[in-house]
């Protein structure tokens, strides 16, 4: 997990996959585990 942290640009695809999901290039299952791993 602490390892996503390290992956600033990862963190940056979700925010736009967020913004803009037809440019979503990361699955529900990795922003999760991400969103756990920042908080």
């Amino acid at each position: 997990m602490p390892l996503l942290l390290k992956i600033p640009s990862l963190h940056f695809k979700i925010k736009l996959s967020q913004t803009y999901p037809s440019l979503s290039e990361i699955n529900d299952l990795q922003r999760l585990m991400l969103l756990i791993s920042i908080q």
